[in-house]
């Protein structure tokens, strides 16, 4: 876990939130979520922008991850993959 919380801090300090998201859910292997991360990411380097519909679809998503940490997991867990975000 610290590991990816170390690549987590890393990733959002430069603003690569799209590869945050993909750490984690590779991290928990939520191999659907990922697959659309990808995608998300994929359109943003087309764009060359993330398009505000973009964004809040990829927000939503972030948040569903979130609960699913949290119901696998715990609170805890939950809390500490946010601290990193």
């Amino acid at each position: 876990m610290e590991g990816l919380e170390k690549r987590l801090k890393k990733l959002t300090s430069n603003n690569n939130h799209n590869e945050s998201l993909l750490e984690i859910t590779k991290h928990f292997k939520f191999f659907g979520h990922q697959e659309i991360i990808e995608c998300i990411k994929k359109i943003h380097e087309i764009e060359g922008h993330m398009p505000r519909d973009l964004y809040n679809y990829r927000y939503q998503l972030m948040n569903e991850i979130l609960e699913l940490i949290e119901k696998n997991n715990n609170k805890e867990t939950r809390e500490r993959i946010v601290s990193c975000l």
